[in-house]
């Protein structure tokens, strides 16, 4: 009986990048390979050509792909970046807040505790 691994695989934004830089480092490759290919080529004929042409747009358009995933991706990450950081503001905020009302409900404790020791005495 065959047995399924449950493994769970977990794909970090960092990955993605670092897979898709990879990705456009190897069309970039591929790119300068044809060319040279083709220029050292002695024969070559139109509908070589136009193949060559053809692979050379889908290697341009997968490249493409690849840097506009990736500026999106470092969009979004600046974006939650800039959202943490208006989040660790009202947090600050928050807290400094708390802060006063604490000092404040300690000045209001002191002061009953005088008005409670003055008024015992009394």
């Amino acid at each position: 009986m065959l047995q399924l691994s449950k493994k769970r695989l977990v794909v970090t934004t960092e990955d993605e990048i670092k897979a898709r830089k990879e990705a456009i480092k190897s069309i970039v490759e591929k790119r300068l390979e044809i060319e040279l290919d083709f220029h050292d080529d002695s024969n070559r004929d139109l509908e070589h050509a136009k193949q060559i042409q053809k692979e050379m747009e889908t290697l341009g358009t997968l490249e493409k792909q690849h840097e506009e995933r990736v500026e999106h991706i470092l969009k979004d990450m600046q974006m939650t970046l800039e959202a943490h950081k208006k989040d660790m503001e009202q947090i600050k905020t928050d807290f400094s807040s708390q802060q006063q009302v604490l000092h404040d409900v300690k000045e209001v404790l002191h002061d009953v505790k005088e008005v409670s020791v003055l008024y015992i005495q009394y």
